[in-house]
This record gives C-alpha cells, structure tokens and sequence, in this order.
C-alpha cells in the first residue's frame, strides 16, 4: 500500500471515516496540481510526516500546516498527528503532467533533461541522451531549441530578442583564385613549426596561448557550488571569476592582435621585409626606426617605411641626374642617347682588349727540337712519428711505403680496410676497380695495389 498508483480522488475522500463534528471546518477540500521545485529524480528528500517513508511522487502536501507531507497511504487511510487532521485543504504533488503546451515530455522528463544539461554541459546531446529513456540527441537538441530558447512560454525563462540579419551581396573575387597561396601545414617535426612559435595557421591560433592556464579559473565555478551560505555573497563570487577569467581573456586576445598586426608570426620573413629597404635606407636608419613600431599598426608601419624608402629612391636618382648634368646631359632624351651610345662604347672596348692584350700570344715561345723537357722531380719522402694515429699498427714495409706514398698512418690502414673489404665480399679486385674506390692519385693506388698483391691479401686479376 505504500506505492499506490491510483491517484487518490473526492469519491475515495467521501469513502473515509473522517471526524462527524465538521460545523467549524470549511468543508471545501482544495485540490491543486503543482511542479516540483527539487532536481533530483521521482525520489525526493521529504518523508511523510506519520509513517516517516521516503516519499514519491505523487504525494500529499498539507495546505494548512505547509510544512507537513503525506503519502499516499496515510492520507487515504486518513491518518492524524499533533496540530494536522484529516480535514486540511491538500495539494497534490507530481510531475507526470505536461509542462509546455504541444509537448510530449512531461515535468519528470524535463526536471532529468535539466539536471543532465547541468551535468554535461550545453551541446552534449548524445551524453545527455543516454540518461533519458528513448529520446534521441537530436530529439534533446531540438526541444530544449523550441522550448527554452525559441518559443519559450515560461515567464520565468529570460526572454531573446530577435536579431535584425543584414545580407551583402556576395562579390566575385578580384583576383585570380589560383594565384593564392594556401595556409601554410607544418607537422610538429618540422623545423618551420618551430620558427612560427606554434602557430596554426589554418585555425588561427596556437598550440600554446598566453596565459595558457587562465580557463583553471572556472574549475570552481558551479551553479551547484556554493562556497558560502550567503547566496547573494555566493553570486557576487562567481561574478568575480567570470569578470577575471574575461579580464585574462581580454589580454590574451591583445597580444594576438599585436602580433597579427605587425605580423609577428614568422620573425625571419619580417627581417626579409627588413632587407627590402637596405638597397636606399641605411641599416643603422632602420635599426632606429624599429623603435616607432611600438606606436603604430602594421598598416601605417609599412606606409612609414614606404615613405623612407620612396624618399631614398629619389634622392639616388636625383644624384643621377646631377651626375648627368654635370658631363652635359639635360633631357630625359639625350640620357636615353647617353645610355646607348655607352653600352655600345663598353662592348667596343671589352672586345677590343681581348686583342690588344693577346697574352696567349705573349706566352707563346718558339718550339725547338732540340728543347728537352726537363724531368719532373720526385717529391721526397715524409716523416711518420710514433705519435700519429694509427702508427703502432703498421709494419715496416707499410710505414716505409707511407712514406714514399706521402700517406699518414691513418689513411693507409682506411685504404687497406676498403680494398680488402671489397676482395671478402666479391672475391677479386682490379686495378680499376681500386682507382674507383680509393679516389686518389692513380700512382698511389697502382703502388698500393701492387704492394697488397704482393703480401697475398688481394689476388691481382
């Protein structure tokens, strides 16, 4: 009896074996039907004032005392305790009744849609879909739309103003769309990821952001949270937080605008912009002008910039022109003849100091038969001391043919190890084959090769 599913009625009321003497008691019973205010499921925290049982939904609120809760079970029976009596107006509470007109959920639903939104957080519909029995995420996603926001009918919800849309015509582009050039896609092992401080170009951001740390503020922000017990002292709390998490934020987004405004990602195409300058303005000038960056954007930077480098161009060509002036030229026309008759002039010349040099001719002496060559002297050889490496592992005929070879210690026994090397591995080595190897001059090798036929390492084929 204490689960009764049948809602208690006035024919069930009229039934009961309520007190005779009712002269002074209104004997019209109020009944009315009213929502919830917990946010816990069917189970909730009040428990009947005679049986103290949990009590579920319906239940019994006495209308008289206010305070005092019934379940289905003791009203129906008509039971009585201290100051209540069974002849108190009641108000029956449940949540199995529709709270929005053309709705199919009812107060239940909603106060568990509700509590799931608060828990997962405005978009996760799957999450908040689970919780609830067969209903869809896109079922959850559309009536919280059309209920709480759209065609809201509670007057308690904040009402949204509707907002005025403004449609611009869509203008064709003015350029050619295959001369843009795409974002940049560097992987994280690329050495240009590195140089950019991880910036994504395709999303707008970065991998780590100024003040990275500054959402760890809303951890303790919760509506359900309540650090004291004041709930106005609770609200101007949370206000705060939001108000300095905004303030972090603020920060934030003015440096990544300084930084898209001076175009700050990639410090090395701004020193390329930096050298575009050097060919009329000074280094040092340039250097100095850094300074006034601080005070404009990009934009008017690069027109300052502009302005310098206009004002340099002009005055080397109005040393041109002086220069001009000064061997006779006064219109723009005989500069164009000057011009020409110069090129012309320097094309003579270079062609003819080609002959009146004629150093080949210089250097040319008579043949005679009877001139000999004279015999190319030997180089002679190098000394190997015991102190360079490789040296201890070196016979005598080896450091002797070093010696005569002009060869270190070290390169001799790498050249031994490579040709017998390739002897092991293909069972013949020749001359040729060794000249390719080794690289170095073709009579080194032949001694070299030689030498190692001779000791039996290598068969000369």
């Amino acid at each position: 009896m204490a689960h009764l599913n049948t809602e208690p009625t006035e024919e069930d009321a009229a039934d009961l074996q309520f007190p005779k003497d009712l002269s002074n008691v209104d004997q019209s019973i109020v009944r009315h039907q009213i929502v919830t205010t917990k946010l816990e499921d069917s189970v909730v925290e009040n428990k009947c004032f005679i049986c103290d049982q949990i009590l579920y939904e319906p239940y019994i609120r006495c209308a008289v005392c206010e305070i005092i809760f019934l379940c289905k079970t003791c009203f129906c029976s008509g039971q009585e305790k201290l100051c209540h009596t069974n002849n108190h107006d009641y108000v029956i509470i449940k949540n199995n009744f529709s709270l929005f007109q053309n709705s199919n959920w009812n107060a239940k639903e909603e106060i568990k849609f509700l509590n799931l939104l608060l828990k997962f957080g405005y978009g996760n519909w799957t999450d908040i879909s689970l919780g609830l029995l067969n209903k869809t995420p896109e079922e959850c996603e559309k009536h919280y739309l059309t209920y709480y926001l759209t065609n809201s009918c509670v007057a308690q919800l904040p009402k949204f103003n509707s907002f005025v849309y403004s449609y611009a015509e869509v203008c064709t582009y003015s350029s050619n769309r295959k001369n843009t050039i795409d974002p940049p896609r560097y992987t994280e092992t690329e050495t240009n990821y590195k140089l950019i401080a991880g910036y994504n170009p395709v999303r707008s951001d970065f991998e780590i952001n100024f003040d990275n740390h500054a959402e760890m503020i809303l951890n303790n922000l919760s509506a359900r949270n309540n650090l004291t017990n004041d709930k106005c002292l609770n609200e101007r709390i949370h206000l705060a937080m939001i108000e300095i998490y905004n303030r972090r934020l603020k920060s934030r987004k003015e440096r990544e605008q300084i930084i898209k405004n001076h175009g700050l990602i990639s410090i090395k195409k701004k020193n390329m912009c930096f050298d575009r300058y050097s060919s009329f303005i000074d280094k040092q000038l340039v250097k100095r002008l850094h300074i006034f960056s601080q005070f404009f954007n990009g934009i008017n930077y690069d027109s300052l910039m502009e302005t310098f480098y206009r004002i340099g161009e002009l005055k080397q060509k109005m040393h041109t022109l002086f220069k001009y002036r000064s061997i006779g030229v006064k219109s723009l026309d005989e500069i164009y003849v000057y011009t020409e008759v110069s090129k012309i002039k320097n094309s003579s010349s270079k062609i003819l100091s080609q002959y009146t040099n004629a150093s080949e001719l210089k250097n040319v002496q008579k043949f005679s038969l009877a001139s000999v060559p004279k015999k190319r002297q030997t180089q002679q050889p190098i000394n190997l001391y015991p102190n360079m490496p490789g040296y201890e592992k070196l016979s005598e005929k080896e450091k002797e043919l070093c010696a005569i070879l002009r060869l270190v210690p070290k390169s001799f026994i790498d050249h031994k190890h490579l040709l017998i090397t390739e002897y092991n591995k293909f069972g013949k080595v020749t001359l040729s084959q060794a000249r390719h190897l080794l690289k170095i001059d073709v009579n080194k090798t032949k001694k070299i090769f030689e030498y190692f036929s001779k000791e039996g390492w290598i068969n000369r084929l």
